[in-house]
């Protein structure tokens, strides 16, 4: 028999404290599932929300990672079942804070284009680090650069420059980039670069340094590379899109992943022949069909044949539901090459 109620954090108010209490269960519609968490991941898009962006209305039950048990499935599921251990990128973003869909609860309603299966190697503190940075990095290389599906091959001779490399978002970029047949070069903090290299980057740089835009196309022209793309993960868009310009390609193009209300007029900025576009999904007609390779196709493979990890490294906080508000607290204040994430 399916549970009435659940737990969940909600955010009652703007800009006030979660309030952990009952809430009713939603039964999955056609092409749902319900999900029980298991771990929680918090990402800066929680407390931007928390404090009233992009908010229909109060209460509100956000956060986009999460990894658990399907509980539930709705009409029309066939490649899912009660049971089945996942991965899901919940639609707190998409549904502007709608509480059947945000992560942070111990019953989340998902659309089954946004789920994967994760194999039993694979733990869901570690699951549920990849949700929202898989989906900023799949859409950013394959909507916003078009890099083909399949990829490249080594003969291709495809540079990456992945900017602000060490976060959450960045460790995850650079395994993409080098799945997809780049040669990555990256910058971040000097303590992040031997853990990048690890996940695959071929170069990294100190953005901190006066001249990293300098060493970045020195090592690049050495390496015999045409530098056309780069990735934006966080940092100065204006010293990524330098370092990509210089190469004078025509179809030089930089995606960034950072939200900034700057974004509205960045088309429109002479950005000297780079063009710059936010990491945004596919047009309507498209997007169904984008994430169901995303999530169902494509990351599955990647994870049952070990071509991905969870990164940048975990740091747990206790408290579970109720240790959200202090998760959000040491994410906002500042955290360098972790993933913050809350056990269910």
């Amino acid at each position: 028999m399916s549970k009435v109620t659940h737990q969940a954090a909600i955010g009652t108010r703007k800009g006030k404290p979660f309030i952990v209490q009952q809430r009713p269960t939603p039964t999955p519609g056609p092409c749902q599932v319900l999900v029980t968490p298991k771990a929680l991941a918090l990402n800066p898009v929680d407390y931007i929300m928390r404090d009233g962006f992009n908010v229909a209305s109060f209460p509100v039950v956000l956060g986009s990672d999460a990894a658990g048990i399907i509980t539930q499935v709705g009409p029309g599921v066939s490649n899912l079942k009660v049971g089945d251990r996942v991965l899901t990128f919940c639609q707190a973003f998409s549904q502007k804070g709608a509480p059947d869909f945000g992560a942070f609860q111990e019953t989340v309603l998902v659309p089954v284009e946004f789920i994967t299966p994760i194999p039993k190697s694979l733990s869901y503190i570690d699951a549920a680090a990849l949700p929202l940075a898989i989906y900023t990095t799949a859409t950013g290389y394959f909507v916003q650069l078009k890099v083909p599906r399949e990829g490249y091959k080594p003969a291709d001779k495809k540079a990456m420059l992945v900017w602000g490399a060490g976060g959450s978002i960045g460790t995850v970029a650079v395994q993409v980039a080098k799945i997809l047949g780049f040669t990555v070069y990256a910058t971040a903090s000097a303590k992040h670069h031997d853990y990048l290299k690890s996940l695959g980057a071929h170069a990294c740089f100190d953005y901190k340094d006066a001249d990293v835009v300098s060493q970045v196309v020195k090592a690049i022209e050495g390496d015999g590379f045409a530098l056309e793309s780069g990735y934006l993960a966080t940092g100065d868009l204006k010293q990524i899109v330098k370092a990509v310009g210089h190469f004078k390609s025509p179809h030089a193009k930089v995606a960034a992943a950072p939200f900034s209300f700057n974004m509205l007029w960045w088309r429109l900025y002479d950005w000297g022949g780079v063009a710059v576009e936010f990491v945004v999904p596919p047009p309507p007609a498209d997007i169904d069909e984008f994430f169901k390779f995303v999530y169902t196709e494509w990351l599955k493979n990647l994870l049952d044949q070990k071509l991905i990890i969870a990164s940048p490294k975990i740091e747990l906080v206790d408290g579970g539901l109720g240790g959200i508000q202090t998760a959000l607290g040491k994410l906002k204040s500042g955290v360098s090459g972790v993933k913050v994430v809350v056990e269910l």
